[in-house]
């Protein structure tokens, strides 16, 4: 993947600003989340949610093995649930993995098939 020069380490802070968000409504009680989080578009809410995480790690720690960054993320987001499970106010979902990982995996994606076409020089 090739190195997206000065603007790593913006893309390093907003990572990590994105993760602490995320981490942070993930472990609130739900009565204390906008009541569009509650709702049929929890999976989608996943999804997205580590899209965003993915695609800035990618960008932000391009030099570093895909595989690991990728594997970091779906362990983050088991270890959420893990933690949501033992709260008492909210529930882990395998369901929610589920949709984490395809989060991932969309964004793993797009970001290989980006950086593979914007490589390639037209005629």
């Amino acid at each position: 993947m090739k190195r997206w020069g000065d603007a790593s380490r913006l893309i390093q802070i907003l990572f990590w600003l994105a993760l602490l968000g995320i981490s942070t409504l993930s472990l609130l009680p739900t009565d204390r989340l906008p009541s569009i989080s509650a709702s049929v578009w929890d999976k989608a809410q996943h999804a997205l949610a580590f899209m965003l995480l993915t695609i800035l790690a990618l960008l932000g720690w391009s030099a570093r093995p895909q595989t690991r960054i990728v594997l970091g993320l779906l362990a983050f987001g088991v270890i959420i649930e893990f933690a949501q499970a033992s709260l008492g106010w909210r529930h882990g979902e395998v369901a929610d993995v589920v949709a984490d990982a395809v989060g991932i995996a969309v964004a793993w994606w797009a970001v290989t098939w980006v950086n593979k076409h914007r490589s390639r020089r037209l005629p």
